[in-house]
């Protein structure tokens, strides 16, 4: 099993205190991300062979993010590091339980000049999936690579996920992210996204409704998580929910990184293939993706709150047993 991620690369700066707006927090952690990134450590420490497409700055925290990412065993070689342009920063805060402020410096930020013309595209014949999101649309050339990416992937019989991961600070304007998250929609296979993105992009429609419309536009798969409640996984005409675990909850932050990479572990194990509807399957791969998403939910960061097998067996065990007593 392999995979390819591609985007960007971020370092996150955490808050040391919870429940203060962001110009009020006094200390920052740096930790290694940005939502593909995380996916791509987490298919990684699950036993999926992975590597990453991106840029960062040649400076101090785009050389540390490469060397997280070899941590965890990612395979950087196709990272390019940029002598001009900075690595982008992410600045987010935790006001309320459920509110999160975020502030990018990505101005722009090197991730955006990624081109893909610099990479082997080739090698998408030895791969599983290729996994992006929507921020590798704000900017050309990243997103002229992107699409190039894709094609390629395509034409290589990957399945292509996509994760909508809308962030308006990083945006030119609300419009033209919906527009070119609809673009690309038709290119892929695997669509995830949340509550918020779903209204972002279909105004006054219920949950149900969206899923058939995403699924009208070519996705074969509609991943739609659901915060606390779970998630919904759409296939064809199946819909299967999954409800979420109840755990101490450190952190929110790469939890639906976590379930996208959950997901998809599955659809590579399982053979999950997005041209055939299968209902035991689609709810094997719901179930992953919740127990991924579980356990990341239980330590603050991203990459460091991602666990291991072990770990991810562990809750995936306890969500089967919770799943088959509530029959």
């Amino acid at each position: 099993m392999k995979a390819i991620c591609m985007g960007v690369l971020i370092m996150d700066m955490f808050p040391e205190q919870y429940g203060v707006p962001l110009a009020h927090v006094t200390k920052w952690l740096p930790m290694a991300g940005g939502a593909p990134a995380n996916v791509a450590v987490a298919l990684q420490r699950m036993g999926v062979e992975t590597a990453y497409w991106g840029q960062v700055g040649d400076d101090a925290f785009g050389l540390e993010i490469i060397k997280r990412l070899q941590d965890f065993g990612v395979d950087t070689a196709s990272i390019r590091k940029d002598a001009i342009r900075r690595t982008t920063l992410n600045f987010h805060a935790k006001p309320t339980k459920d509110e999160t402020e975020y502030l990018f410096y990505r101005n722009p930020g090197a991730d955006t000049a990624f081109e893909v013309s610099q990479i082997e595209l080739d090698k998408l014949a030895e791969v599983s999936v290729l996994h992006f999101d929507a921020l590798c649309l704000t900017d050309a050339p990243m997103r002229d690579s992107t699409y190039k990416a894709v094609a390629a992937a395509r034409e290589a019989g990957c399945i292509i996920s996509f994760d909508v991961n809308y962030r308006s600070a990083i945006w030119p304007g609300q419009e033209t992210a919906v527009r070119r998250t609809r673009d690309m929609l038709p290119h892929c296979d695997v669509v995830k996204l949340n509550q918020e993105e779903a209204a972002l992009l279909y105004p006054g429609y219920k949950d149900e409704r969206v899923i058939d419309m995403l699924l009208s536009q070519g996705p074969q798969i509609v991943l739609l998580t659901l915060g606390e409640r779970g998630s919904l996984a759409a296939q064809g005409d199946l819909r299967i929910f999954t409800p979420s675990l109840t755990v101490p909850v450190a952190d929110t932050i790469g939890c639906g990184d976590a379930y996208a990479a959950g997901f998809l572990y599955g659809v590579m194990t399982l053979g999950l293939w997005t041209g055939n509807a299968d209902a035991e399957k689609l709810k094997c791969c719901a179930a992953y993706g919740t127990a991924l998403a579980a356990c990341t939910a239980q330590r603050k960061g991203a990459l460091e709150a991602l666990p291991d097998r072990a770990a991810f067996f562990e809750q995936y065990n306890r969500l089967n047993t919770f799943l088959k007593e509530s029959v």
